[in-house]
């Protein structure tokens, strides 16, 4: 019988395929614990549990359970959850199945519950004999709060609501939970406001290092522009049509040739951009690097939101001058002008696109920078240094 610690790792969504930025997180979290523990995974996923592809899980993890989440029956959660307190997005993944599963598990020894984000809050707190941690990643408040003024007038209450609801939710988490973990210093800051006694460590996200420095290949002159994110949610699809319909058309007009590719899982919100001249909309991309290696630059022009762009930290790794919003780089912390382009406003942020493509000589050791910034500054290993730190405590 193995002598290791053992973890249990509970994610509201199975963390493969690596189409979503929660599935890349998860799994180098629990890549970095399986360093130092025997990790069992308990993910959920909204296909047949039998049909889950368990992909590089399967080798990695002591014990792998899949879970299936009904669509229908989630639907109803949240229309039920509408006359409740919890958050509707807690509501949304309450699952009798896991509930018989989490039931069997209680009976076994776990040193720590880890549970990704505090959607599965509601089963990491039966585990009370372990050490209970939560990856909350972002301060969900904080992106709601920031949301909220450009949403349709018709949904506002609601989400004010909701809001109301993660607030009160998120607090009572960091009463008791024993350590949770955030993306960036902006979030942990925007959670401690909620609850100040909260014990909360920043373990930011690491690089893929597959593409690094792909871009800086190339010397010849480039005129694609690459956002990278996935368009199923509600801040990238503001991006993805800010860009298409505002920041696109301006700079088309001082480069008709150039090419915006919006690249990452897309759903029906934005299958009407891929219309837009000079716009392609190629939905998830496995290899990159073909589109990094032509790509003059790269946007990130979040509105609202909070945690740490992954999205503007790859393109940067693979130095792609990149482009960003002063909210997305209050996250990354990299100095204006030499490793990133921080500006605002649709003309403000196209002006840069344009300057960026029109003299590469002047771009190249922006995104040379940009790269040795992000690979010095995030890598996985902090997570894994710190749980080891955990361990090694108990």
């Amino acid at each position: 019988m193995s002598a290791r610690p053992r973890i249990l790792y509970l994610a509201p969504r199975y963390l493969w395929p690596f189409d979503r930025g929660d599935r890349l997180r998860g799994f180098r979290l629990v890549e970095q614990m399986a360093r130092h523990a025997d990790v069992t995974l308990v993910g959920m996923t909204e296909g047949p549990a039998e049909a889950q592809d368990l992909g590089p899980l399967a080798g990695l993890c002591a014990r792998v359970e899949v879970v299936q989440l009904t669509p229908l029956q989630s639907r109803l959660n949240m229309v039920r959850g509408l006359f409740g307190a919890l958050p509707l997005q807690v509501s949304y993944y309450r699952s009798e199945v896991m509930d018989r599963l989490v039931d069997r598990l209680q009976h076994e020894s776990f040193d720590i519950v880890f549970g990704q984000l505090f959607r599965v809050r509601p089963w990491v707190d039966r585990f009370t004999g372990s050490r209970r941690m939560l990856e909350m990643s972002d301060a969900i408040s904080l992106t709601l709060r920031r949301a909220l003024p450009g949403r349709p007038a018709w949904l506002r209450p609601l989400l004010a609501e909701e809001l109301r609801r993660v607030e009160r939710y998120e607090a009572e988490t960091l009463r008791v939970i024993e350590e949770a973990w955030v993306v960036s210093e902006v979030d942990r800051r925007a959670l401690l406001e909620l609850e100040p006694r909260g014990r909360i460590t920043v373990v930011p996200s690491g690089v893929e290092t597959t593409w690094a420095g792909a871009a800086l290949a190339s010397r010849e002159e480039k005129s694609d522009v690459l956002f990278l994110g996935n368009l199923t949610v509600n801040h990238n699809i503001d991006c993805a049509r800010y860009l298409a319909h505002e920041i696109w058309p301006i700079v088309r007009r001082a480069r008709p040739e150039a090419r915006l590719w919006l690249v990452g899982a897309a759903g029906r919100a934005v299958a009407p951009l891929g219309r837009e001249p000079g716009v392609q909309l190629p939905g998830f991309v496995a290899d990159l690097r073909p589109i990094l290696e032509r790509s003059a630059a790269a946007i990130a022009p979040l509105r609202y939101g909070a945690g740490l762009q992954n999205k503007a930290l790859e393109t940067m790794a693979a130095g792609v001058p990149t482009v960003v919003t002063p909210q997305v780089n209050a996250s990354i912390g990299a100095e204006p002008g030499r490793e990133i382009i921080v500006t605002e406003g649709a003309a403000g942020l196209a002006e840069a696109l344009v300057r960026l493509m029109a003299d590469p000589a002047a771009a190249r050791p922006l995104g040379e920078a940009g790269s040795r910034f992000v690979l010095a500054r995030f890598s996985w290993d902090r997570a894994g240094e710190r749980m080891a730190e955990i361990l090694q405590g108990l």
